[in-house]
This record gives structure tokens, C-alpha cells and sequence, in this order.
């Protein structure tokens, strides 16, 4: 006689929780979480004895059944390396202008760069920044005297587009405009995924898997807002090597399309649910009791 039994397990992980701060900048909770310093990855330690699965255990499964994310991962900072702006005015090199980290569109950077200006004393339009959405171009226009410097690897000559050079080569004598070389790329993050090493392959991209659980698209119009992934038809990932196991740690990471983590600012959290099937029967079953 033998009898098929179905068991689901959920886990809410979020990266809103206190504690103690540890010397890395990590946190740790009462309920055995830490959270990474750039807070992009939970880690979980399960009290023993953890998360059984039985040796008779079949289809199992992982899959996101929710998840929250603020989309206000930063696309111009400092560990991205790409906040510099050097400018020369009269042919004279200028302190570097170091942008502040935030998640930018070319209007917010070109704000930001004019208050930067006006508080040297110099032209809110020495150097301005503007948006060509025709051809997804930046276009710099410097006034007279005024150069902007995009050679120093870590200008922000990557998001607006341009290669590296002095623009103009010498200082004008007149207004001076042209657009970047290159497509803009302020939408440095296309979707957040999750990842855990729950899983060593998961959800398939192109050739390999890498720990992924889920994609979560970002919307138009979703800056600065929160994400709310609600799938009506999650993503499954099979996990039978954990036929006979024991769960006790795992981790739960936010990060981009390619796997990279993502700094988070702002609380996020996932729905994970661990589901499977196990037999109970008094007859022996090949490939399950051997």
C-alpha cells in the first residue's frame, strides 16, 4: 500500500530586520538572519534540526511566490565608480564635481551638476546636460570658457554616452553643442532578479542558471517606486538533490540581470515556498531506498 502526501513550506525573508551591527556593516536578527552590508543579500541560519526532506521525497520544488523591491538602486555612485565630472574653465582644470549616489535621469544630473556650479560662483549653464529622446543621446552645451573633461575612468561618461575626451578640445569662444557617440544608459538595471544558493543551476538564461529563482520586471514609470511581484504562473525550479536532506542555511539575493547584486536603500522582501511530495508505503521503491 502506498499513499502520495504533498507538504509545502513557506519562507519570508526580508531584509527589514534589527539587531546588532557587526564589524562588517552586516546585521544580524533574533531569528538568526544577517543581512549583507550593501543589503542586497540575506543570509538565514535555521535553528536545528532546519528543514527535513524525507529520503521518499519526490518533485521537489523552489519557487517565488511573491516578492517587494524598491526600485531605487542607484545608477550613478561611488562604487559604481562612474560620479566624477572634471571641467576646465579659461583652460584651467576645475576641483572635480563628485555627484552625490542616486538613481538619475539626465534632467535630475543636469539639476544637480548647475547647483554644483552655482555654488563655485560659476554658470548654471556653464555646462549643461540634455536629453535627445529621438536618438537616446546626451547633449552637452558648454558656454564660453567652458570644458568638460570625460577622460578620468571614473567620469560618468558611460550613463550619458560619450567616449572619452576633452569637449571641446580647446576652450570655445562661442556656445558650443553636440550629442554623445553612444546611447545614453541611465537604465543601468533592466530587472531585478533573485537568487539563492538554494538552487546550484535554476531558472535557465541562455546557458546557465546561476542560482536564479526569479526575474522581476521593472514597469515604465517605476522609478523611485516599489516593485510588487505577484506571479500568477511562478517559475518552478526543481531541487531534488535535497531528497534526503537537511536545509539549515541558505541565502536570498536581490540582484540584476546578470547576477551582480544591487545596493538596496529601501526594505525588500520574498515569498519563497519549498514544496514536495514523499510516499508512504511499506513496499520497497528502486532509485528512492537505493
Amino acid at each position: 500500500m502506498a499513499l502520495l502526501i504533498e507538504r509545502e513550506k513557506s519562507f519570508y525573508v526580508s531584509s527589514n530586520i534589527t539587531g546588532t551591527t557587526l564589524p562588517d556593516g552586516g546585521i544580524i536578527g533574533s531569528d538568526g538572519s544577517e543581512l549583507s552590508a550593501d543589503k542586497s543579500t540575506v543570509f538565514i541560519n535555521l535553528d536545528s534540526p532546519g528543514i527535513q526532506i524525507p529520503t521518499g521525497a519526490v518533485e521537489i520544488t523552489f519557487r517565488v511566490e511573491q516578492a517587494s523591491v524598491w526600485y531605487t538602486a542607484p545608477n550613478i555612485s561611488a562604487a559604481l565608480g562612474n560620479n566624477r565630472i572634471d571641467y576646465l574653465v579659461a583652460s584651467v582644470a576645475q576641483a572635480p564635481i563628485i555627484i552625490p549616489d542616486g538613481l538619475y535621469s539626465v534632467e535630475e544630473l543636469n539639476s544637480a551638476l548647475g547647483r554644483e556650479l552655482v555654488n563655485r560662483g560659476q554658470l548654471v549653464d556653464g555646462i549643461v546636460l540634455s536629453g535627445e529622446d529621438s536618438t537616446q543621446k546626451v547633449i552637452i552645451t558648454v558656454q564660453i570658457g567652458y570644458q568638460i573633461d570625460l577622460t578620468n575612468f571614473e567620469s560618468l561618461r558611460g550613463v550619458i554616452g560619450w567616449n572619452s575626451q576633452v569637449y571641446p578640445t580647446i576652450a570655445p569662444v562661442a556656445i558650443e553643442s553636440k550629442p554623445g557617440e553612444n546611447d545614453a544608459a541611465f537604465n543601468n538595471i533592466n530587472e531585478f532578479t533573485v537568487r539563492t544558493d538554494l538552487v546550484s543551476e535554476g531558472i535557465q538564461v541562455n546557458n546557465s542558471g546561476r542560482n536564479l529563482l526569479a526575474v522581476i520586471p521593472i514597469t515604465s514609470g517605476s522609478v523611485n517606486s516599489q516593485i510588487i511581484y505577484q506571479p500568477n504562473h511562478p517559475s518552478i525550479v526543481e531541487a531534488s538533490e535535497y531528497r534526503g536532506k537537511t536545509i539549515n542555511n541558505f541565502y536570498i539575493r536581490i540582484a540584476d540581470e546578470v547576477g551582480v547584486s544591487v545596493v538596496q536603500s529601501e526594505p525588500w522582501s520574498v515569498l519563497l515556498v519549498l514544496k514536495y511530495k514523499y510516499i508512504l508505503t511499506d513496499q520497497q521503491i528502486p532509485l528512492i531506498d537505493h
